[in-house]
């Protein structure tokens, strides 16, 4: 019976953690790509620098403001999105260099 009460509680935890979502979001020629990203609560984002120069990650957007810092070429960073709503991000680099994302509950 303890075996039984185990393993269920053990593939629970499990089917949490793979509900999780990654999005890559590639930086390149002045621009985020995708420059839209629709993700989900707990879901990660991965910014990658696959450009010749340095960016930046930049997130002004009210109850979302952070600042992942300057990446250099061939770098990634990660942010994992807490609550639901829409936030810009920017390179603090490169004027006009934006993209959004929407975060579903």
């Amino acid at each position: 019976m303890r075996a039984v009460i185990l393993l269920t509680l053990a593939g629970t935890v499990l089917a949490s953690v793979c509900h999780a979502g990654e999005h890559r979001i590639g930086m390149a020629g002045m621009a985020y790509a995708p420059a839209m990203i629709e993700a989900k609560v707990g879901d990660t984002l991965v910014f990658v620098n696959g450009d010749t120069q340095a960016h930046n990650v930049l997130i002004a957007t009210v109850g979302f403001s952070t600042d992942l810092g300057k990446q250099d070429p061939g770098s990634q960073t990660t942010l994992t999105v807490r609550k639901s709503g829409t936030f810009d991000v920017e390179c603090a680099i490169h004027e006009g260099m934006h993209a959004r994302v929407v975060v579903r509950p």
